[in-house]
Formats: C-alpha cells, structure tokens, sequence
C-alpha cells in the first residue's frame, strides 16, 4: 500500500506544482479521485498527493499541444506504469465527454503519458470512425497524428497499419504523413523505421514465452496465420488458457490469464500488420544487406516467427536476379534446400522469394520440404498462383484480356476498399479507373473501368468490364511498355483481376 509523500521530501518541481494549483486548477470534469496516483521512481511505494498531480494536470491542460516544465520532469521522474494509468484514465474522461475536440487535451496528453492500454484504445476509436461521419474521421486523423507524437513502437505500428490500405482517403494520407514525420525525426527512411519499430512483445531471444501455472507449463505457439496459442506440457495445443487443476496454483492461473488476455490481442493485432507489410516487400521486391536483415528479422523475438515460415532468397545486387535460396530453421541456423547450413555475406541483398523467380523443380522441392517440416506460410508465397503475359499481349501498352468478363460492382467496391488501391479518374459521376502503387515510389498499375462505378454511392452501379490494365513507372505517369514491365507486377495485377472476378 502506498503512502504520501511527506512535504519536506517534495522535490522543488512538485512543491511548485503543489502551490500552482492554488491559482490554477485542473478542469473540473477530471476528478482526482478517480485517477491512479503518480509514484515516484525512486520511492515506489509513495506517492505523490492530490494537489501535486492536480498541479500537473492543470498545466498540461494548459500546455498540451508544446508541454513544458516542469511536464517533462514529472514524466522522467515518476514510474512510467503509472503515467500510463493516468493517460488511460484521462482517455475516460475524454469518453465521458463525448469525445468532442473541445476536450482535445485530454487526446494530446497520451503524447506524454500514453502506454500500450491508450494505443489499444486509440486504435479501437480510429477503428471506429475511420469511416464514419466527416467530424468522425476528422478526429480519427487527429488520433493518427497523436500516435505519430507518442512514436512508441506500438504507436507507429497502428500508424503503420493505416499507412498500408487505404481504407479513407483522409486517414490513409494522416498515416502516411505522421509516420513519415517521425522517421525523419529519427534520420530514417520509412522502410527502415518499420523494421525497427516491431516490438519484442515480451518473447525471449528464441521466440519463446512460457506461462506457468504452478503444476504446469504452457508455451507460446504460432499457428496458421501466425495466430497465437498455447502448447502444453503433453503437446496439446489450446486457443485460450485452460481451466485451472487442483494442483495448480490459482495466484498463477489468474496472472496468466490477465496476460494472455492482453498478448494475444497484441500478437493478433501485431500477425495481420506485419503479414501485409512482408508480403508488400515480396511483391515490391524489397532487398536488405544481410547484416540488417538478420537483426530486423532473423534473430527478431517475433520477426524471426515470419524468418522459419517463408522462403527466403540472395539477390545480385546489379541485376537484381535471384541467385539462390535458403530457409530458416527452428533453431535459426540458415539452410539450403539440401539441409546445409549457408554462410551469408553481411552485404548480400537478401529477399522474401517471390515464386515467379523459382523453376519448377526448385518450387516443387522447396514446397514439398516446407510441408513436410509443418511450416505455416503467414501469406501465399510458394503456393501462390502466378501469372503471365499471352505472346500476343507483350508488344503493347496495355492489357486487355479481361474485356470480355463481367465483373460484378460490389465485389470491385470490395477489393479495392480492402486491398491498397487508390481512386483514380471520374468523368460523368462515374469513376472510371482505380491504381495500385506495387513499389514505393515506383510502379504502379491502373485499372481501367466501363461503364464506371457511381461517384460517392454503390446505388446504381452496375455490372463492369475491366476494359483495360496499364502499367507507370512513376507516379501517375504515362502507360509503359508491357515488356518492359517486371515480371512479377504483370503476375500481381492479373493475380488481382482474376481475384476479383472469381468473386463476381
């Protein structure tokens, strides 16, 4: 149990905190009483008496958007478990009042003092309004431009996960420029701040994390989909904590369902961000030194669960083709398809496999060693159907092979809302193309429509024909050549079409 700190052994920020709030005091909607206390780091079991974090809260109420001291300070010098409390607490508060922006210093104070309970929470409200009204997604930007601030790992994580599909234009571009905003913070690109951006969620150095119940244990496992579980001590695999034995301990069964409870939402959470992030790196032909990769993912606590389940390939570094293939094992050692250990070089450009790049007899060997060592692909990489252009389609400029199937409106809405494409051309209240960045920066393909979905509502639409593809070399540039275009964005944009219409 806690107690108060006794007034000599203020420090001389708190003590002018403690008489500021004579003059200045918290709103009166924010009741002391029903907020956690601020203790102390270097006496954990004091703390610190109402008119202290009264003090506090009026100031930050008063200085949110550019807090100084003795803000600062207070953060430094009190355990952050309880700065967390009091952010989260504060984010009630902004619920009691309905969440309306004249309140929005209770939002800006998660910059100092939000934990991981305030980015869940946050996530879920911008989950919420990302398409709901306009003053709905207006707060949901103001959310995403709070997590750019915040810049904890999880923090820039959600941002991440807006930054990769445009769900709404207007929380889509928030995404992209607080998370850009903070790697220039960071003197990073973008690329490299995701990679280290991905926490270790409390896994040891081998992947692992082991729950103990007294009389038994349970490890963390992964199953399809990278979806967490719990393996027992006899093998058995459970999606949640079993029931409590009499011979276990019941202290240790609650501790271990309180953090399971919060781990899995995190891993879940955590399993559908990062296999969307890897498999964009597959298709854009994303390349690290070997050195960077093996710290951003092999020998990663949660990265290295995506290291043993897919194929992984060294790339020349002029050319860009691939010139072998190695796998991950359980125990993180390299290996090539014959089960030999690979010594990579530190500046080998290392790749996600993309399976256009593998013959036959390589894709069959590799496919069949993965079933056989029970891996469980996070996205489809060597099952993956690829495509290719017909002879007669290579010396244009476009693709046109889908000009005579019919594509049913709901399901274009559908796949393009979910799967990262961006609004292209309307004419006549009808839009009439839709494009797809495949590389940052880079290629990119459009999707060209007849008649057009309508412009602002699905009422009216009607039935499709994807009249034509075209591929850029650069943003919102001219059609290229289609020879010219990397084999596996020609394989990726009719993987997508024929996606769409085995829908319709």
């Amino acid at each position: 149990m806690s107690i108060e700190i006794e007034p000599h052994e203020l420090p001389e920020w708190a003590r002018e905190l403690g008489a500021d709030i004579k003059k200045n005091r918290p709103p009166s909607y924010v009741k002391l009483l029903n907020l956690p206390p601020l203790v102390p780091l270097h006496s954990p079991y004091k703390e610190y008496d109402f008119e202290v974090l009264g003090g506090f809260l009026a100031l930050l109420s008063r200085t949110f958007m550019n807090p100084h001291e003795p803000v600062p300070r207070v953060i430094s010098e009190c355990t952050p478990e309880s700065c967390a409390g009091i952010g989260r607490a504060l984010l009630d508060v902004w619920a009691n009042k309905g969440h309306t922006m004249t309140y929005k210093w209770l939002l800006w104070s998660q910059v100092p003092l939000g934990g991981v309970d305030s980015v869940l929470e946050l996530e879920r409200l911008v989950e919420e309004w990302v398409f709901g009204t306009s003053a709905q997604r207006d707060r949901a930007c103001q959310i995403i431009r709070v997590l750019g601030k915040m810049a904890s790992p999880e923090a820039l994580t959600v941002i991440g996960r807006y930054r990769q599909i445009e769900r709404s234009p207007k929380v889509h571009g928030a995404a992209l420029q607080a998370f850009s905003s903070a790697a220039r913070a960071l003197d990073l690109t973008d690329l490299e701040l995701e990679d280290r951006i991905v926490p270790d969620y409390g896994l040891d150095a081998r992947g692992r994390r082991v729950f103990d119940y007294g009389a038994r244990t349970f490890e963390l496992v992964f199953r399809e989909n990278l979806y967490p579980a719990l393996r027992d001590e006899d093998g058995k695999v459970h999606k949640s904590p079993p029931r409590a034995r009499k011979s276990d301990d019941r202290l240790k069964v609650e501790q271990v369902k309180r953090a399971w409870s919060d781990l899995n939402e995190h891993l879940k959470r955590a399993g559908r961000v990062h296999r969307t992030r890897v498999e964009r790196y597959m298709v854009s032909g994303r390349r690290w030194r070997a050195d960077e990769w093996d710290t951003a993912i092999r020998t990663h606590p949660f990265m290295q669960h995506f290291a043993r389940n897919l194929l992984w390939g060294i790339y020349d570094p002029q050319t860009d083709a691939l010139t072998s293939t190695f796998c991950v094992s359980n125990d993180l050692s390299v290996l090539d398809r014959d089960d030999d250990e690979v010594t990579l070089s530190p500046t080998a450009h290392v790749g996600v496999v993309h399976p256009i790049d593998l013959d036959n007899s390589t894709l069959t060997a590799w496919s069949n060693l993965f079933a056989e060592d029970e891996r469980f692909e996070p996205f489809e990489q060597l099952g993956r159907t690829v495509y290719a252009l017909e002879r007669d389609e290579a010396p244009g400029n476009t693709v046109t092979r889908f000009a005579d199937r019919v594509a049913q409106p709901r399901a274009l809405r559908t796949y393009f809302k979910y799967q990262g494409f961006h609004r292209g051309n309307n004419d006549d209240y009808l839009r009439t193309s839709y494009w797809k960045e495949l590389r940052d920066g880079g290629w990119s393909y459009t999707v060209h429509l007849s008649p057009g979905l309508n412009v602002g509502s699905y009422e009216g639409d009607v039935e499709q024909v994807v009249s034509q593809l075209t591929f850029s070399n650069r943003p919102h540039g001219s059609a290229e050549p289609i020879h010219e275009v990397p084999a596996c964005f020609i394989s990726e944009a009719l993987r997508d079409i024929e996606r769409i219409l085995s829908r319709s």
